[in-house]
């Protein structure tokens, strides 16, 4: 595959897999343990955890991204020297 076709494609698959993770630990932490744990879930759940989780879940995915590219890096440097 190009770079270049592949550089692109990861711009906004960071956005995506981290508003996902987002999401689910929404779902998880703040919706399916209190229903579990039989506590009422409130608006005020969704207008204050959700952004808060979904800018968590941007950092997760911003991280990973970080983190893929420096170990491709990585492993290109140890390609390049054998």
């Amino acid at each position: 595959m190009n770079y270049n076709k592949k550089h692109k494609s990861e711009k906004k698959n960071w956005i995506i897999s981290g508003l996902i993770f987002g999401i689910l630990m929404f779902l998880v932490n703040q919706i399916i343990f209190p229903l579990i744990k039989g506590e009422k879930i409130t608006s005020q759940v969704f207008l204050i955890w959700l952004p808060i989780w979904l800018v968590g879940g941007l950092g997760w995915g911003f991280v990973m991204r970080w983190w893929y590219r420096r170990q491709e890096k990585r492993n290109q440097n140890k390609n390049t020297q054998k």
